[in-house]
Order: C-alpha cells, then structure tokens, then sequence
C-alpha cells in the first residue's frame, strides 16, 4: 500500500514539474476611428477572426473573399449621431450587385465600437428628448437594409 501510496505522490511531482506556464499575450483593443474602417470591420471580417472562428456564416465568408472590391466600392450614405450614438448607411458592389447596409455605434473614447438599436429598445438607450428622432433612424436603418440583394448574394458564387 506504501509503494501505490508513494508512486502516486512521484506521478503527482513528475506532472506538476513539467507544466509550464504558457507566455502572457497583451491584448490591445482595436479602436475604429474612421467611419469607412467602421463600415469595412462589419462586413469584412479580419484575418485573425477567419483563422479562429470556422464556424462563421457563408455570407460571412463570401464577403471576406470579396473584400478587396468591397473596399474599393464601400460608400458611406449617410451618418446620424444622437447622443453618443452613431447610426451609419452604407452601401457596395460585388459583380453589379448592390448590398445596402447600416448599424449603429457608440463613440468611446477615440474609437466606434457596434451596438444594436432598434424601434424597440430605443427608449432604453436615449434620453427622453431623443426618443422618437432615435426610433426614426432605427426605422430608417430597417428600410435601408431591406432594399440590398444580400439575401441573393449566394447567386454571385462561381
């Protein structure tokens, strides 16, 4: 019983002196500071984000193979700011087709950071007098979206 005993106790060392402690990466928070890169960071996803994440969406993919003429052809339309709040329009090309776009930001600090806004939650995000201004964008957004072809970009694969 004292050999089992005292082999596992040298199991037990053997293991806890061969872990080593794997090197500390500094993680850096990258801030959008353009509306383009703002625009171009939601459709196009980074290289570091493909190479992690497999489960990400056909769309997904097809506009990340897409993006150099996503970034040739991307189009800021329009930008409204109520409070600290961004909303953005923007519009592309990919082979003739056109694929309309929005979302909302807000500004911290130096950079835009994603947030969702709708009709719906917009009176917890807004002050009183902003409310209704801030549900006509949202709606605005909604119809801007609906008028892309994204929902047939799959037509465009070769």
């Amino acid at each position: 019983m004292k050999k089992i005993f005292s082999l596992i106790i040298l199991i037990i060392l053997i293991g806890c002196s061969s872990k080593e402690e794997a090197p500390k990466q500094s993680t850096t928070v990258k801030f959008y500071k353009t509306l383009k890169e703002v625009a171009l960071a939601d459709v196009i996803l980074n290289d570091e984000l493909i190479r992690v994440a497999n489960s990400i969406n056909a769309e997904s993919y097809f506009f990340y193979k897409n993006r150099d003429t996503i970034k040739k052809t991307l189009a800021i339309t329009d930008s409204i700011s109520i409070e600290n709040y961004l909303a953005l329009l923007y519009k592309f090309q990919i082979s003739g087709m056109e694929f309309y776009k929005s979302n909302w930001y807000m500004k911290i600090d130096d950079g835009y950071f994603s947030v969702y806004i709708s009709e719906y939650n917009a009176e917890e995000k807004f002050n009183s007098d902003n409310v209704e201004l801030a549900k006509a964008v949202a709606k605005k957004c909604s119809e801007w979206d609906k008028k892309s072809e994204s929902s047939k970009w799959w037509k465009l694969l070769k």
